[in-house]
């Protein structure tokens, strides 16, 4: 199965900006009205961001604005149902550039509706695949539940969709030391930590304990996450920098929930030490 998505472009930073001059275009909002043709229905407009991949609620870019439709409402901790157009329109002002690229389809996959039919499509195709196995490196990880299947997205514009059971917890494991490496780039530098790690790959398998000019060949090895760990906030004691990098892998999240499994933690560390 092959297909095409019309991806648009990586925008900047600066792109997305919060910061708004003018009003909204009124026109975006009118699809939002209710029937009386005046007031804005809010959960209309919240249901049309969701179709463009957006989730208004749990997204830290909609904060300002969420808040300011609240205060409207007379509890301030509800959303109201209706809003006459001029405070509506103040409550997005803030947010106007985004909000505007969102309703106008200008995000980087302008047509979520059809990329995410896709993807469901390819997503059950995929699930005929019964081919390998569940990882037992110790009873823990063997206890995983191989029917377990799911696929999350979300793109450099935060349009997310998920589907499958993406809900149920798992370790991260490996892919924690993408964070790692992201982590100490952030705090020092990508030359500094490439002191200390190549950049190459090395064509052995990722637990191998293998060096090239006696550095780790690139970050993703197991001897590439052992050397990052090193450097990440070395002159922490080691709980400040697990509660730090804690923080850092939540906020990665989208502040969403981020746990941490003890049972398989403590199963893997007679796996530590190697001779």
């Amino acid at each position: 199965m092959s297909h095409a998505f019309p991806t648009g472009r990586a925008r900047s930073q600066s792109d997305t900006s919060n910061i708004g001059q003018t009003a909204i275009d009124e026109n975006l909002l009118l699809e939002f009205l209710e029937d009386d043709g005046v007031d804005v229905s809010t959960a209309k407009f919240l249901q049309g961001l969701s179709k463009n991949g957006l989730r208004p609620l749990s997204d830290p870019r909609f904060k300002i604005t969420i808040d300011k439709i609240k205060a409207m409402s007379s509890d301030k901790d509800t959303i109201p149902e209706v809003m006459d157009m001029d405070s509506f329109k103040r409550c997005l002002s803030s947010n106007m550039v985004f909000i505007t690229q969102a309703l106008c389809g200008n995000l980087v996959i302008p047509k979520w509706g059809d990329f995410t039919h896709i993807i469901r499509e390819i997503f059950e195709e995929c699930r005929q695949a019964k081919t390998g196995k569940v990882a037992d490196l110790t009873p823990q990880m063997a206890k995983v539940n191989a029917e377990k299947y799911a696929v999350s997205i979300c793109t450099v514009d935060g349009q997310r969709f998920s589907v499958g059971d993406f809900k149920d917890a798992f370790p991260i494991q490996d892919l924690n030391r993408v964070l790692l490496y992201t982590l100490c780039c952030t705090d020092k530098s990508v030359d500094y930590i490439h002191n200390y790690i190549g950049k190459e790959p090395s064509g052995s398998e990722g637990d191998a304990l293998a060096l090239k000019n006696k550095k780790p060949h690139n970050p993703l090895l197991l001897t590439g996450g052992l050397t990052l760990a090193s450097l990440m906030k070395p002159t922490l004691c080691f709980s400040e920098r697990f509660e730090y990098f804690a923080k850092k892998s939540q906020q990665f999240c989208g502040n969403e929930y981020v746990g941490f499994n003890n049972s398989l933690a403590l199963s893997l560390s007679p796996c530590i030490s190697r001779r």
